[in-house]
């Protein structure tokens, strides 16, 4: 005699009896809330006696629930008491175990869905952080004459001409009276009397494209013939301007 397929799965590959019942509702095809409390007792029940007939150990956690499954049918199947009688109304049997089943299935799918986190993070490596406190500076000088600096003044020059939108207004007609970059570096050095300290892109006063670059040749200027200091108190920080006397 054939065995019903159905019933052709060993007990390990479920977590538990509430897991056992999942899959036999998900077998069923029918809504967890159209459960059958007679027949989902049925099919569990008919299930254990398959195992057992194919000499398999079934835990007791599997039986007890048979147990309790049986004893809900009874309960279902026999009439309720009036309301009156039976002093508080409680859920019924059928209620229970759907919110038992609905209860499990939803950490169910949580730890699923925590599990396949756990494996794409699995696929990432990562390194423990170095001290670089050797490797920093309270206050960062920059020099015109060294390349890097140079690099890291011109990023800030286009971000201010960014910020100013002139490459959107290139055709815009402002009148402006020209500037020597002699003249500039005389203004530039008025800004900074008595040592203040400006930030580099207040130094840029007038919206024209020939006004901010000559601004910019005066404080390279000023840096090479040392009468200003270019200044960062850390990397990627704001970049600050400081007057010097002259030599």
């Amino acid at each position: 005699m054939e065995s019903n397929p159905l019933y052709i799965v060993k007990i390990d590959d479920f977590e538990g009896p509430l897991d056992l019942l999942l899959h036999l509702v998900k077998e069923s095809k029918v809504d967890i809330y159209d459960l059958s409390l007679t027949e989902i007792t049925s099919q569990y029940v008919a299930y254990i006696q398959q195992m057992q007939s194919l000499n398999l150990e079934v835990a007791s956690e599997y039986l007890f629930m048979a147990a309790q499954l049986i004893e809900m049918k009874s309960r279902w199947l026999l009439p309720k008491p009036p309301k009156e009688e039976s002093g508080e109304e409680s859920l019924d049997p059928r209620e229970q175990l759907i919110l038992r089943l609905i209860a499990y299935k939803q950490f169910k799918d949580i730890s699923q869905h925590f599990r396949a986190l756990e494996e794409e993070r699995q696929q990432y490596h990562t390194k423990t952080p170095e001290d670089i406190s050797d490797w920093t500076q309270e206050q960062i000088i920059l020099d015109e004459s060294s390349t890097s600096d140079v690099y890291q003044l011109m990023v800030a020059f286009e971000k201010l001409m960014q910020r100013k939108e002139l490459h959107r207004n290139i055709n815009a007609t402002i009148q402006v009276a020209e500037v020597s970059i002699d003249e500039q570096m005389t203004h530039i050095r008025k800004k900074l009397a008595k040592g203040k300290r400006v930030a580099f892109s207040d130094l840029f006063e007038v919206n024209d494209r020939v006004y901010l670059v000559t601004t910019f040749l005066a404080i390279l200027q000023l840096s090479r013939e040392h009468l200003i200091e270019i200044q960062q108190d850390e990397n990627f920080a704001d970049i600050f301007i400081e007057g010097k006397e002259a030599a």
